[in-house]
């Protein structure tokens, strides 16, 4: 289970990956606010919010959640394209957090900070960052994988699978024991002459 979920996570879009890192960060610090005794009374004992002031303190608590929640239903989880209303969506959810930590920075404010930081990296990514492309995956990592487990870019594999082809009309395709540097100046050289 925890392979199939750092899977999930490799495949992600760096955007939603800090996004949904936010949300996560957002939602252990709400739970502990909730319950961990981080006020004090007049009497020295310690209490947790939601004894000192009640349930209003869990509309306060929920907030940050629901906010960082909004970039996850917007943003792509697989690679590709930034859309304008990605980023928008992204540099809200951050501006309301942003706005949220600093009226609530005297109380509790500050433990958003963690969540606050990825929100900021999430929108960042999707205004900065390059596109990655929607067909990279392991999988695909794998397929491009010579032999010997080194990539190889497109024409090492249409050389590769010339060779392996059988010879046809008893023409040699390929010439035997021939060196990848001298058939690239061979071809270079075929190239040029073109020219």
């Amino acid at each position: 289970m925890i392979l199939n979920a750092l899977r999930w996570f490799s495949r992600l879009d760096r955007s939603y990956f800090f996004a949904i890192s936010a949300l996560i960060s957002a939602l252990i610090v709400s739970i502990a606010l909730t319950f961990a005794p981080i006020a004090q009374r007049v009497d020295g004992s310690d209490v947790s919010l939601i004894e000192r002031d009640g349930a209003i303190i869990l509309i306060l608590l929920i907030l940050p959640v629901f906010v960082l929640a909004t970039p996850l239903i917007a943003l792509p989880q697989a690679p590709g394209p930034r859309l304008r209303s990605h980023k928008i969506n992204s540099a809200a959810a951050t501006v309301v957090l942003v706005g949220f930590a600093a009226v609530s920075l005297p109380t509790f404010g500050l433990f958003y900070g963690p969540s606050l930081i990825f929100s900021m990296a999430s929108s960042v990514s999707l205004f900065f960052g390059r596109d990655r492309k929607p067909g990279w995956t392991a999988g695909t990592a794998k397929r491009n994988a010579g032999s010997d487990g080194t990539r190889s870019g497109r024409n090492a594999r249409k050389r590769f699978k010339k060779q392996e082809e059988p010879v046809a009309n008893g023409a040699v395709k390929s010439k035997k024991g021939e060196s990848p540097l001298v058939s690239s100046r061979r071809r270079r050289g075929r190239n040029r002459r073109k020219k």
